[in-house]
């Protein structure tokens, strides 16, 4: 393997993960902002 391949995968890799971890981020706050909303039912 080239070294030119290895950072173009390396580079792949983590757009790749990157990517993931902002839909798990974007999913944890939904889920954040549906809990808020259920306790201030609770409240009234």
């Amino acid at each position: 393997m080239d070294v030119i391949e290895l950072i173009r995968n390396l580079v792949l890799i983590t757009a790749g993960l990157l990517s993931i971890y902002k839909d798990l981020t974007q999913i944890r706050e939904k889920r954040n902002e549906k809990k808020k909303k259920r306790s201030n039912k609770k409240r009234k």
